[in-house]
């Protein structure tokens, strides 16, 4: 087998996302400050019990790096987490982000479209800086996206 197939058994198939459903997937991908995962990861169990958002898969990787700006950056554990879409999903998820505001993780802005711009404010020091940086090179908002709209930018 080759080594990328072995160390991303999904990456080249499409069944995998068969797997959840019509409705289709959800991500959240957040990078938890070592400190912190102990904690985060029994919260975590906690709360995929309590909420049984239907999910398929987790996995973790180490991170290094510095945050700066809106870069999805930092140094601790990245967790990532799949999930078939649902109502379940969506509850679990609004406690997952106070989850990680409470343990200083740093969501993933580009694999989860429906942070809340609170959710960001709060985990992203650097977003006011990115967002007046933005607003100097681009004073007339010429170049937007969906996301730079939710996010206020």
């Amino acid at each position: 087998m080759p080594l990328f197939d072995a160390i991303f058994p999904f990456a080249r198939r499409s069944e995998y996302f068969l797997l959840f459903g019509r409705c289709g997937l959800a991500e959240a991908q957040v990078i938890v400050p070592d400190a912190q995962i102990e904690g985060f990861l029994g919260e975590l169990q906690n709360l995929l019990l309590r909420e049984r958002p239907g999910s398929v898969m987790i996995s973790m990787k180490l991170f290094r790096g510095e945050p700066r700006l809106l870069c999805f950056e930092g140094s601790g554990v990245c967790l990532t987490i799949d999930f078939a879409r649902s109502s379940a999903t969506t509850k679990f998820l609004g406690a997952f982000d106070e989850m990680c505001v409470a343990a200083g993780a740093l969501p993933n802005l580009i694999k989860d479209s429906r942070i809340p711009l609170d959710i960001v404010r709060r985990c992203y020091p650097g977003y006011e800086e990115f967002r007046d940086r933005i607003h100097d090179h681009d004073p007339e908002r010429l170049f937007r996206s969906e996301l730079s709209q939710r996010l206020g930018l």
